[in-house]
């Protein structure tokens, strides 16, 4: 139910970004950032709630190889930062990067 949850705040911060990048670059990348599921295991899937709902959150790889893009292994690596329009501007993206930062100083 969360994963879902997170989808929809994707899929919501993501929206503004259908005008700008043609269907065939934003509809799959759009379905990739979804697919929390997916990745389930081999990442770490931070939220931050306010008021009810989740307004920010950001996929961290403690690995990023394993998101298949061509990175080496022993880099770590941050995908999906989204940021709830509403919630936009008060540094919470800043801190999802910032705790990304933290843990791969730690690992």
């Amino acid at each position: 139910q969360e994963l879902d949850a997170v989808a929809a705040l994707v899929a919501d911060t993501f929206a503004r970004y259908r005008k700008i990048l043609p269907a065939h670059i934003f509809d799959p990348y759009l379905r990739d950032s979804c697919d929390c599921a997916s990745r389930w295991g081999q990442v770490s899937i931070a939220l931050i709630e306010a008021q009810g709902r989740f307004m920010e959150t950001v996929t961290y790889y403690e690995e990023a190889a394993h998101e298949e893009m061509g990175w080496p292994s022993d880099v770590a690596g941050l995908r999906t930062l989204a940021v709830a329009p509403s919630a936009q501007g008060h540094g919470y993206g800043r801190a999802l990067c910032l705790w990304c930062m933290r843990r791969a100083q730690l690992e």
